[in-house]
């Protein structure tokens, strides 16, 4: 009898490990040329300090390659609404009753560091104002919106307003100004079911819009830029608007499953009027350079025209160390640095036309960091916008002025 246990313990195990190494293997025939390209577009460590971001990069790449990976999460997924949850992944997301999504948190404390974080802004602005450059920061809308956002009760939801009202209570007493975006959304057109994507952390970008025009009212109104005295490119008018219905599956649906959440609509909107632009971008593998009008030097169109999931959000433009704007059409116009994350895309597309130069510099790149005082001091800036997503307030966000910022 117990001879038979052991046997049947070892045909498991080999059978168990002669599974896995063929699943290593068709992993390797299958994916063997998207993880070569993938891997050699990482940047070599050229200090110790790099070479856990590189070990990091490479990680990330076979993860996010591994054969089959969807179909995983799918069926997993479909197991779950077959027992009709309200969470998946082991509470790593959750559904609401409206059909958004949300990030699942049992405990969260507001980042020990907010205050620390408040100052580096006020070093950037004290050191940028000596230059009459205008510092801003810009506030994101959280996933979980207040009093509008509906779960079973229970439900572990990551509430990461209160980080967000900490840092703009520093940021006030430290006399930093800012726009918040929530307020700016809470009294919009755009309802709130419409106001964040269901399957996506990104605001859609009808309310990517919203907070545009309220920008640049406010640099308009409070600052004197006279941006847009007429209020043409604050007008949806003077814009096309398409809507594709159910195309857009964003990055909480591919991290707990399509089936889980619900396709997205996603909205394009572009200029009806003339624009004439030069994108320039940084990749690892060099300096990338499009000309052209918005559709085409601004928009990345091949975003719309993929089958893969989360990339739609992208057509606004890629997440890159650096990216330069220069508009053809009014090269002596204003010059713009934005210190940001991906929720400033489509905010710096439209911001685009009213700007001689807009340059953007990505906080949370893996590769190395951009020198903020050194590029500040080298560039001639009228403006200056801090952004980042609260669920990202880390030291990676704010690295820049850690210490006072020296001429």
């Amino acid at each position: 009898m117990m001879r038979g246990y052991q046997w049947a313990g070892r045909i498991f195990s080999v059978s168990f490990v002669t599974l896995l190494l063929a699943f290593a293997g068709m992993n390797l025939y299958t994916q063997e040329k998207t993880l070569a390209e993938e891997i050699d577009s990482l940047s070599l460590p050229k200090s110790i300090g790099q070479v856990k971001n590189y070990i990091d990069g490479i990680e990330s790449s076979v993860n996010a390659n591994i054969w089959g990976k969807y179909n995983f999460i799918e069926w997993y997924a479909y197991l779950q609404v077959l027992m009709g949850k309200e969470e998946n992944g082991g509470f790593d997301v959750l559904k609401g009753e409206n059909g958004e999504m949300l990030y699942a948190n049992f405990y969260h404390e507001i980042p020990s560091a907010i205050d620390e974080y408040a100052k580096r802004v006020l070093r950037v602005k004290n050191f940028a104002e000596k230059r009459g450059t205008k510092v801003l920061f810009l506030n994101t809308a959280s996933m979980y919106t207040r009093w509008t956002s509906k779960f079973s009760a229970g439900l572990p939801v990551l509430d990461l307003n209160p980080d967000q009202d900490a840092l703009l209570y520093f940021l006030h007493a430290y006399g930093v100004d800012y726009l918040d975006s929530r307020a700016v959304l809470a009294n919009s057109n755009v309802p709130p079911g419409k106001q964040i994507y269901k399957s996506d952390h990104h605001w859609t970008i009808e309310a990517g819009f919203e907070v545009f025009k309220a920008l640049v009212e406010k640099l308009d109104g409070e600052y004197g830029a006279n941006l847009d005295p007429t209020g043409f490119y604050r007008d949806i008018n003077n814009y096309h608007v398409r809507n594709y219905r159910k195309s857009f599956m964003g990055s909480i649906a591919v991290r707990g499953g399509a089936i889980f959440s619900e396709a997205d609509d996603f909205t394009l909107i572009w200029p009806k009027f003339k624009t004439d632009f030069r994108r320039e971008t940084e990749h690892p593998t060099g300096r990338v350079t499009e000309d052209g009008p918005f559709e085409k030097s601004i928009i990345i169109p091949k975003y719309l025209t993929t089958n893969l999931l989360n990339t739609s959000y992208a057509t606004y433009g890629e997440m890159v160390r650096w990216k330069k704007i220069t508009n053809k059409m009014n090269p002596n116009g204003l010059k713009l640095l934005m210190i940001n994350d991906s929720y400033s895309l489509p905010i710096i597309a439209f911001l685009a036309p009213m700007f001689g130069e807009i340059h953007s510099i990505w906080h949370a790149t893996p590769e190395s960091k951009v020198d903020i005082d050194r590029y500040i001091k080298e560039n001639d800036f009228d403006y200056i916008i801090i952004q980042a997503y609260p669920g990202a307030f880390k030291d990676d966000s704010f690295y820049f002025a850690k210490k006072p910022l020296e001429e």
